[in-house]
This record gives C-alpha cells, sequence and structure tokens, in this order.
C-alpha cells in the first residue's frame, strides 16, 4: 500500500495522504469532475449498508445515489436526523427497505455540478447522521 491507495484502485482515509473522510471525498470528486464522461465515485463506509455513489450524468448534473436501508419517509428521516437537502436538488428516484426479501433500499438525487461543493459536507452527514458512523469513521472509496 502507497499513500492510501491501495493495489485495487481503492482509496482510503485516516492515510498521511487522506487524513479524513473529507479530504477522501473532496479528491475522489475532484477527479470525477475533471475525468468527464460517464464516470462515477464509490464510497464504502465501516458498516456493510454505509455506501454512497456519485455519477457524472454527461449534462451539468451529477447524481448521488445512497443505501437507504430503513422502512422509514426518506424525507421524515433526514429531517429527524437533520440532514438537509439543498434546494436546488432533485429526489429523481427513491425506494425504502423492502418489509421482506434482501432489498435494502435506496435514495437519488440529481445535483446540478454548481452546486457540488454541497455534496461533501451532505455526504458526511449521510454517514454521520444517517448510518450512525462515529466521527472519525474509516471509509473507502474508487473511482469507476
Amino acid at each position: 500500500m502507497l499513500g492510501g491507495v491501495t493495489s485495487s484502485n481503492h482509496v482510503r482515509n485516516q492515510t498521511k495522504e487522506f487524513p479524513t473522510s473529507l479530504d477522501l471525498f473532496r479528491y475522489l470528486l475532484n477527479k470525477l469532475i475533471d475525468a468527464g464522461g460517464e464516470r462515477g465515485i464509490h464510497f464504502d463506509g465501516p458498516k456493510k449498508e454505509a455506501w454512497v455513489e456519485v455519477a457524472n450524468d454527461l449534462n451539468n448534473y451529477l447524481e448521488l445515489n445512497f443505501s437507504f436501508p430503513f422502512k422509514d419517509s426518506l424525507e421524515d428521516l433526514l429531517a429527524k436526523k437533520q440532514i438537509i437537502v439543498p434546494k436546488n436538488w432533485k429526489l429523481i428516484q427513491y425506494k425504502p427497505k423492502r418489509l421482506a426479501g434482501f432489498f435494502a433500499g435506496y435514495a437519488c438525487y440529481s445535483i446540478p455540478k454548481n452546486s457540488s461543493d454541497s455534496l461533501i459536507p451532505f455526504i458526511d452527514d449521510l454517514f454521520v447522521k444517517l448510518f450512525v458512523c462515529a466521527k472519525d469513521y474509516s471509509v473507502s472509496g474508487y473511482l469507476t
């Protein structure tokens, strides 16, 4: 392992290059936006159900997709957890966890690229407040 990058192209935080999750998010989001095209990022948190994906959609938008392993209403749970969705984001898909079966649920927002600076704190809020990870949680990610 060299500088937080593993042989499988995963990058992780809590390293010299990326001491915090925010450093890792910023690094990979910048790479994604600079790369253009149909690329994406996948982040895995310390818990199996804690994952977030961000993808370019070839327009002036990004798509944010995250696991939603809850039966609650998305809007109600985000409000309860004090996670604020910026007004210019649009919910484009949402499936709560099903009562029976293995489907864990997810939510997907369309985000204008010019508001991508609000993406980093939102992703952090998902891991800390929604997925209830410790403040110094470990996260890994990779560009697809």
